[in-house]
């Protein structure tokens, strides 16, 4: 009893907490702020501690990619409601297992994804035309190899780079755009380029200060 008083009150707390901080920033939503908050946090966990945090990063991606498709597979099968759930939870369980322990492939997958939505980030400063997704594909591959085949370098520098990336891209994008008047897009990019290569070059720093001696 006292356990379920104690966890109501910390709901309680918390919608208190983001309907104070909605009546002082007006500009964002209850869901938007959790979604934003979220957002920072596991961009500031995947550019510090990439390294440290590979492995549970690994089987969490699986996790996600298996409950999308396992999700998707099941609907297209025009399954009820309960059979997409058991489908998806079961193939996301299966995925993030196979995932964590193909350590190798689990490198692949993942920094491919973020290599990918980087060159996507970046690109548009330089390119514009028909053939940004396809470049973007080709840089995603790459990084996946790369980093499967070098191991901790291209894991630092790529996750410091690749979530350095992503926290200045959400900083710039959906926080500082909603209070302040940037005058254009590319204006706007080249803003999130220098904040997310200093962000990157301070965590690339730390990560190799602090896992000398690991492999």
């Amino acid at each position: 009893m006292q356990v379920e008083m104690q966890v109501e009150k910390g709901i309680n707390f918390a919608e208190r907490y983001l309907e104070a901080l909605e009546e002082l920033f007006p500009q964002f939503t209850m869901f938007g702020l959790v979604g934003i908050g979220l957002g920072i946090l596991l961009a500031l966990l995947f550019t510090f501690f990439g390294y440290k945090l590979i492995r549970f990063l690994l089987a969490a991606a699986g996790f996600v990619i298996g409950l999308v498709l396992g999700g998707s597979l099941a609907i297209r099968l025009d399954l009820d409601d309960k059979m997409i759930v058991i489908i998806s939870l079961v193939l996301a369980v299966l995925l993030a297992v196979v995932v964590g322990l193909i350590y190798k492939f689990g490198l692949f997958v993942v920094f491919a994804a973020a290599g990918y939505n980087l060159a996507l980030i970046i690109l548009p400063v330089f390119y514009s035309g028909d053939y940004t997704r396809w470049i973007a594909l080709g840089a995603g591959l790459l990084l996946g190899g790369l980093s499967a085949w070098l191991g901790k370098v291209c894991i630092i520098a790529a996750s410091s780079a690749a979530g350095g990336l992503a926290l200045s891209d959400i900083l710039i994008t959906e926080v500082l755009a909603r209070v302040a008047t940037i005058e254009s897009s590319r204006t706007e990019t080249i803003i999130v380029l220098v904040l997310g290569f200093i962000l990157a070059a301070a965590a690339m720093r730390y990560q190799f200060s602090t896992t000398e001696g690991d492999e």
